[in-house]
């Protein structure tokens, strides 16, 4: 797993320096607010296939507790965020918002044992997901 180096990005805004923390199933994060730019692209097709989000509330993690099997590099903030809440954005309304997706829609198919799994954000197609 690549280690995200702050200095690597042009366009992160860190929004505070005191620690935040967030509890994911049994484990809890800490970590500082901030906002970047968040692309998904698709294995084989070109950069303007990516969907993005400008501005996209993240949690630059800097500690973690409990989730130390958890194999993953983020959560991407496809649930539902707590009612009131300002400090989270959820990435399918931000990128409906944007213009980058045309329905308020994501998918998962998930394969079976080393099948491949597939995500869709935007849409999803009937002949797989029907």
């Amino acid at each position: 797993m690549n280690k995200f180096n702050r200095n690597d990005s042009k366009t992160l805004k860190v929004h505070s320096t005191s620690d935040t923390k967030v509890s994911y199933g049994s484990g809890d994060i800490w970590g500082h607010h901030a906002s970047e730019n968040v692309c998904l692209s698709q294995a084989g097709r070109t950069k303007s296939d990516d969907i993005c989000v400008n501005d996209f509330s993240i949690l630059l993690v800097n500690d973690q507790n409990g989730l130390s099997g958890l194999i993953a590099d983020g959560i991407i903030g496809l649930s539902p965020t707590t009612f009131g809440s300002s400090k989270s954005d959820l990435f399918i309304d931000r990128a409906f918002e944007q213009g980058a997706i045309d329905e308020k829609v994501f998918s998962l198919l998930i394969g079976s044992g080393y099948q491949e799994s597939v995500m869709t954000v935007g849409g999803y197609d009937l002949s797989k997901y029907a």
